[in-house]
């Protein structure tokens, strides 16, 4: 059993956008495959540093909240949660964040590298409402599960309505004297729940979550198999697919993240102008490639000598043995069949479109 320490050690290989890993190795090693079963067929423990939390609270914190962000924040009970994007006046995402409300304050869970950028367009659009704006990012130590096992985990901690959850559902858990927020999140494209409690109390809790004597437990694993399963599930990622110059509709998230019902909210009209008209200049897809090689993120996609498009996420796909990347590509070229030439810096290879997801949830 990995230990505390190990496991913090462990975690430190976080994700950033711009940082290469070993899921974009065309080799992958046999630390990672076995991690990858482990997600994949099991239960995973990993912690997410790559996260951040704001804390809204005041009277008016639904009602504003609500007119800015894609979502209905209005209508969200406490326990209830949602997915949503927040826009620029252009329509165009400046962070996506799940949504956790709770009795007495919204949570807003977003990733760590977005966070001063968020503090900045909410605190301009705080003008007399009763808010609290607070970033609570070190308030709370965070812990995720991810796999098919991990609703049994939490099952066998005392909450067998986990496996029931809605996504971005939440619920306090007593977990042998730790009280634990249960957020559903399916950050990866599997079953995923990330848990936040006290940091004093976060050693006690991993020792809960990984006792080989309790039958069913969490093993730890660094963050590159879970890169792969979000790529082979199509989970577009914020600062590789989720950026400032990306439309809530181009990114495969739109039903999930947008309310059609909700009313005005900023950069609401260029949203609906986009989904009246039905025409998307360009998409998210997914694309394989042929050579066996890796392509690098940043690869421009060619048709002929045009460029059409631009590679985000890449990685080797260990379900499907062979190079697998997602893809902001021309709407023209972006049904399934389609093929173009994937050039990076020292290399080109010929790719096609295919259907997403790569890989259906629970299949291996």
């Amino acid at each position: 059993m990995t230990d505390w320490q190990n496991f913090l050690d462990l975690s430190v290989r976080q994700l950033a956008p711009s940082t290469p890993h070993d899921a974009q190795q065309n080799e992958p090693s046999s630390r990672l495959r076995a991690e990858y079963e482990t997600v994949r067929t099991g239960c995973a423990l990993v912690q997410r540093r790559d996260r951040a939390l704001m804390e809204l609270t005041g009277a008016d914190r639904a009602a504003w909240l609500h007119n800015l962000t894609t979502q209905g924040v209005k209508t969200l009970a406490a326990g209830d949660g949602a997915y949503a994007f927040v826009l620029n006046v252009q329509g165009r995402i400046l962070f996506d964040a799940g949504i956790i409300v709770r009795e007495s304050a919204i949570l807003l869970d977003l990733h760590r590298d977005f966070l001063d950028r968020a503090l900045k367009h909410l605190n301009k659009y705080h003008i007399v409402e009763s808010v609290d704006i607070t970033d609570r990012s070190e308030a709370s130590f965070r812990f995720a599960l991810a796999g098919p096992r991990s609703a049994g985990l939490l099952a066998g901690l005392g909450a067998p309505h986990a496996g029931r959850m809605a996504l971005w559902s939440s619920f306090l858990l007593d977990v042998r004297g730790t009280p634990v927020t249960v957020v559903r999140s399916d950050f990866c494209g599997l079953h995923a729940f990330d848990l936040l409690c006290e940091p004093a109390g976060a050693p006690d809790l991993f020792v809960a979550l990984t006792d080989d004597s309790a039958g069913l437990h969490a093993t730890p694993i660094g963050p590159d198999a879970l890169e792969i399963v979000r790529i082979e599930s199509a989970v577009p990622a914020p600062g590789r697919e989720i950026t400032d110059d990306v439309l809530p509709a181009e990114t495969n998230r739109f039903a999930e993240a947008v309310s059609l019902n909700k009313g005005c909210y900023l950069g609401q009209e260029i949203v609906e102008r986009m989904r009246s008209r039905g025409a998307l200049a360009r998409r998210l897809v997914g694309m394989e490639c042929h050579s066996g090689d890796v392509p690098p993120p940043g690869s421009e996609l060619l048709d002929s000598e045009t460029v059409v498009g631009r590679i985000t996420s890449a990685c080797r796909s260990l379900a499907l043995d062979r190079p697998i990347a997602l893809a902001y590509l021309r709407s023209n070229l972006a049904e399934p069949g389609s093929m173009v030439t994937a050039r990076g810096d020292n290399s080109s290879d010929q790719a096609r479109v295919v259907s997403l997801p790569f890989v259906p949830c629970g299949s291996n």
